[in-house]
């Protein structure tokens, strides 16, 4: 039988297969706003989860350690320059180029100064009743200082801290701890340490108390070789004394008294990233007042903490804050009653061993005044706030969701 002289024909002519490359091209035109759109509720929901985790493991340090401890939230400074043993230099944080990172912070020690017994800032009044003591030495072995005691019944300390403090005008809060020790050997007639020695701190005037003066009760008794803290106090350059008397009871002894500005320092070893260009803000809670009227549940200039976002200003304090935690596990505006400072010797705010600082200090620090605690957030997409300019705060309206943290509890809440 003869072939036929007709062929059968194999693939796609040229409009066939332009069909289906327009059919793909408006499939896949279609789906995109959907595929974006998941994968905003991903980042969304992903940050969220990082934040409610962070915030309740913050927490919980504060409780197991009991002391203040933070949520600290701020943009990777990636332009920092780090110059390396052979002169060459760089940029160690560019890849983390509009990141934001979140990292643990705990009370620190920056500056203070400490005066020992035999300070002429000291004053052992009456002299007669004050005996010299050996040198003592700490738990660990080390010396703390020359000591003196008196066992006499209105024998005092007086330390006078006027022209002492650290810093110049104003008032600022200052940490008072005092230590003392025991005797591995008791001086003759002597058994036991002052158990009601009274303390005065003459300060100035405090806010919270409207007082000028406060009187404690020290029970020498209850510890000895390591530094205690009477509390925080506010002081101004020219003034402040504090005056330790003994009950007549036990042997009242002093060693040193140190002042303290209280601040916080950063570790770097818990930093967590937050995730897919997003980020966190702080909201004004004194402007914004949430539930209490819908007019007022939108972003405006009055909104933001620190002022308005700016468009260029990419290290705006609106997106830098510290949640803070008390040692009772409740949030705290202000910390020992004062905003949160920053010491800037961590490995967070300094360049360490040719390795970049992963925020920028300043900024931190509010350009040096601290800030109070962070209560109500919202979380955005830094990524397309940023793509909208000046159409941003608009974007903010429209996208950003606000999140109250529970006072009692620290939970992170969903506000809408």
């Amino acid at each position: 039988m003869p072939l036929s002289s007709k062929r059968c024909r194999a693939g796609f002519t040229l409009v066939e297969m332009t069909v289906v490359i327009l059919l793909v091209i408006l499939v896949a035109s279609m789906a995109m706003p959907i595929v974006g759109a998941i994968i905003d509720m991903n980042a969304y929901g992903q940050a969220h989860t990082l934040m409610t985790a962070e915030l309740r493991a913050t927490r919980g340090s504060a409780m197991m350690s009991q002391m203040f401890v933070g949520l600290h939230h701020q943009r990777v400074d990636h332009d920092v320059l780090v110059t390396t043993q052979t002169g060459k230099t760089y940029r160690p944080n560019a890849h983390l180029k509009d990141r934001f990172m979140l990292g643990k912070v705990k009370p620190s020690v920056e500056g203070g100064f400490r005066l020992d017994a035999e300070n002429e800032k000291v004053e052992l009044t009456p002299e007669p009743d004050w005996t010299y003591s050996n040198k003592i030495y700490d738990k660990i072995g080390q010396t703390l200082v020359n000591q003196h005691y008196a066992t006499n019944k209105g024998a005092k300390v007086v330390i006078d801290l006027s022209n002492a403090v650290l810093h110049t005008g104003g008032t600022r809060r200052y940490a008072v701890v005092v230590r003392w020790g025991n005797w591995e050997e008791w001086p003759s007639g002597i058994d036991r340490m002052d158990p009601q020695a009274r303390v005065t701190v003459h300060h100035a005037i405090d806010p919270v108390t409207d007082e000028s003066k406060t009187e404690i009760d020290l029970d020498q008794s209850l510890t000895s070789r390591e530094w205690v803290t009477l509390g925080t106090f506010p002081f101004d350059p020219n003034t402040g004394q504090v005056e330790i008397e003994c009950s007549g009871k036990g042997a009242l002894t002093f060693g040193s008294i140190y002042l303290s500005y209280q601040m916080f320092i950063a570790d770097s070893g818990v930093a967590r990233s937050v995730p897919q260009g997003m980020a966190f803000g702080e909201l004004n809670t004194e402007t914004y007042v949430f539930g209490a009227d819908p007019t007022q549940e939108e972003f405006t200039e009055s909104v933001f903490d620190g002022g308005s976002w700016g468009a260029g200003n990419e290290s705006h304090n609106f997106a830098t804050f510290t949640v803070m935690f008390s040692p009772e596990g409740k949030l705290v505006r202000r910390p020992f009653g004062q905003s949160i400072v920053f010491a800037t010797g961590s490995a967070m705010f300094k360049t360490m061993m040719e390795k970049a600082p992963l925020w920028d200090p300043d900024v931190a620090n509010n350009e040096g005044g601290g800030e109070d605690g962070a209560s109500l957030l919202t979380l955005f997409s830094y990524a397309d706030f940023k793509r909208a300019k000046a159409g941003g705060l608009g974007y903010l309206k429209k996208n950003a969701g606000m999140l109250p943290i529970n006072i009692q509890i620290g939970e992170l809440m969903r506000g809408d």
